[in-house]
């Protein structure tokens, strides 16, 4: 780190007060800054420049005048290169949770019992969609995300956040159908528009993002297999196509042939594309992408007019896991299938049998025990 120390000549050739000057980290998004310090001896100053370089080679705070909110305004402009979701979802807590708790206070002076504060705040709003302990989670990982490249940088010695804890979500018991359920709903919607995406959720474990996301040079017609490379998400009211949520969800899967033959009558039926579309294979009659709210209210419908257990969207894929594990899938397989970034992740969700699997394992035990 370069720093100097100077004093000006006046106009009427007196000289000035001795200034001291250092290079600082750069700003999050790269801009170059400099610290003056004014003082009356040169000796003065040159202890103040030998004080800050100690300072900033220790990671001590060195602008007393940046906000949180000047920080994390910068920190969002140096994340262009991320996702567009990503960066949306952060933008998203920065504006709505953070600036309007954290920004006045200056950025050395945020303390743990600042974060702490702001996050009691969070939970106990109330508005259209309030904040859980699981969103709240995805809020502190943004604050810890921002706070870990301030430490980085040098702007703060330590993360005050770091230590802060969060309220445990309550685990939910995930709702799933049985074989004859899903059976039941597929006979019902066989003439439905949409069939072959609810079949996709269910059969292939898809996200619904993903299948929307689905296009034709996606598809092997020889191998029966589906290779998941894009989904379709909404950014701030915006529908946009982008990668799958880990690595991992960039798979093939295997599709039956029921699914395979579904999909042929449909490119048979659109045997060229339609003006504007992208290659799609689910969309509207004027070739845009189906939104993925449309999708999810329709399948409330399906699910009410078939007389079925009511189930969130995103439980077809549960289902899925769930009944291809009582069918006899690996844990792997089902990870590998649903796009999982780690078979622990698979086993955190879905380990715990049902209650047909737990009676057919205890009586199978008790056989081999008593035979």
């Amino acid at each position: 780190m370069r720093g100097s120390v100077y004093r000006k000549r006046r106009p009427n050739g007196s000289w000035s007060r001795w200034y001291a000057v250092i290079d600082l980290p750069k700003t999050p998004d790269g801009k170059r800054r400099q610290q003056t310090s004014t003082h009356d001896t040169r000796a003065e100053a040159s202890a103040w420049l030998a004080q800050r370089v100690i300072e900033l080679r220790a990671g001590e705070v060195y602008d007393a005048k940046v906000t949180v909110a000047d920080y994390l305004g910068q920190w969002l402009a140096g994340k262009a290169a991320v996702k567009e979701s990503t960066r949306a979802s952060y933008a998203g807590h920065v504006e709505q949770h953070l600036v309007p708790r954290l920004g006045h206070l200056k950025l050395r002076d945020l303390r743990a019992h600042h974060v702490e504060q702001a996050y009691r705040d969070i939970l106990a709003q109330r508005a259209e969609r309030p904040v859980g302990a699981s969103g709240l989670r995805r809020v502190h990982a943004t604050v810890m995300s921002a706070l870990n490249a301030a430490v980085r940088r040098g702007l703060i010695r330590r993360n005050p956040a770091a230590g802060v804890e969060l309220p445990r979500p309550v685990e939910t018991e995930r709702t799933v159908w049985s074989v004859a359920e899903a059976t039941r709903f597929l006979q019902a919607i066989r003439d439905d528009r949409w069939y072959l995406i609810y079949r996709l959720l269910l059969i292939g474990g898809l996200r619904r993002g993903e299948a929307l996301g689905v296009r034709w040079d996606d598809l092997d017609w020889d191998a029966h297999t589906l290779t998941v490379r894009r989904q379709l998400t909404v950014v701030r009211g915006r529908l946009i196509d982008t990668t799958p949520k880990s690595r991992a969800g960039v798979r093939t899967i295997a599709l039956d042939e029921i699914t395979m033959a579904g999909l042929r009558a449909l490119r048979r039926e659109r045997p060229t594309p339609i003006v504007g579309a992208s290659g799609g294979v689910f969309v509207t009659d004027t070739g845009d992408p189906i939104h993925p709210a449309a999708v999810s209210r329709h399948f409330s419908v399906l699910v009410r007019r078939a007389g079925l257990p009511m189930i969130r969207l995103h439980d077809l894929r549960h289902t899925s896991a769930t009944l291809g594990l009582a069918g006899g899938e690996t844990l792997l397989e089902v990870s590998r299938r649903l796009g999982h970034s780690s078979i622990t992740v698979t086993a955190d969700i879905y380990a715990h049998p049902t209650g047909d699997q737990a009676r057919t394992a205890v009586t199978r035990l008790a056989a081999q025990l008593h035979p």
